[in-house]
């Protein structure tokens, strides 16, 4: 049966849905079959991420009030001869968050548990109704922040919620960490989040401006070789799947950024 992870936050604006897109990206080219859930009905993200807009017939509302058969909202990353078990399905633009039954999401992510190996739920921002939904339906909740306080306190209330709500494990990615103003003082340090939230850490994804060039042009960073977020979602994917990978060494990044660059 599919293990479900949600992706989540407390405040919009942190790369919650990137890296739930990236992660899934990566857990599908380790070998894995994956189905990412866009659950933030009103809004639709993650088939602009992944390219795939134009493939998108059915959405979640279309399978939770039966309008189609729940394969039919499936939408393959790559087509149908990609070697990549990615698929999606997409939120709707027309509804809203009151239109997802209590049980709604539960129900869908039921519906394709013995098809998949991974369900990532790309949770609504904030902690209100579509919060709820999504977090009662998840085996593992990933908290993402990033090194500001405005996401560390939002994040806090996050976790205190998701403990809450739901027996799920929860885990910390921090997201757009940059080890320059960790350094100078001027954003928080891995240790410093790590001790507020007070959860285990299953991830750091640095700061790359390469992340804003593939969303816009509509493919995973993830993919990019030489993109250095890329290795910190990679290593976070690795970690879901079992494996012990170690932190990135951001020291020695910095290093050669400064042996190239002076900086």
């Amino acid at each position: 049966m599919a293990q479900v992870i949600v992706f989540t936050s407390g405040k919009g604006g942190v790369g919650k849905t990137t890296l739930c897109a990236n992660v899934g990206f990566c857990l599908a080219s380790l070998g894995k079959r994956v189905l990412l859930v866009d659950t933030d009905t009103g809004l639709r993200d993650l088939d602009v991420l992944l390219g795939v807009g134009d493939k998108v017939v059915y959405d979640i509302c279309d399978v939770i009030y039966d309008k189609c058969e729940p394969s039919e909202a499936l939408v393959s990353y790559g087509g149908a001869t990609s070697d990549v078990g990615l698929f999606l399905i997409s939120a709707s633009q027309t509804k809203t968050q009151e239109d997802i039954p209590d049980d709604g999401i539960k129900r869908v992510c039921a519906l394709f548990s013995d098809k998949f190996d991974y369900i990532l739920l790309d949770c609504p921002a904030g902690i209100e109704r579509g919060f709820k939904n999504v977090i009662t339906a998840a085996d593992i909740v990933i908290i993402v922040a990033t090194p500001d306080i405005v996401s560390i306190r939002d994040a806090e209330k996050a976790v205190y919620e998701a403990e809450r709500l739901s027996d799920a494990a929860c885990y910390l990615a921090i997201n757009k960490f940059s080890p320059s103003l960790a350094k100078e003082g001027a954003a928080a340090s891995i240790e410093n989040v790590v001790d507020f939230l007070n959860i285990d850490l299953i991830g750091v994804v640095p700061s790359d401006d390469e992340v804003i060039a593939c969303n816009n042009k509509g493919y995973p960073f993830a993919s990019k070789k030489d993109c250095f977020a890329a290795k910190g979602v990679e290593n976070l994917s690795r970690r879901i799947t079992g494996e012990t990978v170690q932190l990135m060494d951001f020291e020695k990044k910095r290093g050669f950024l400064k042996k190239l660059f002076g900086k």
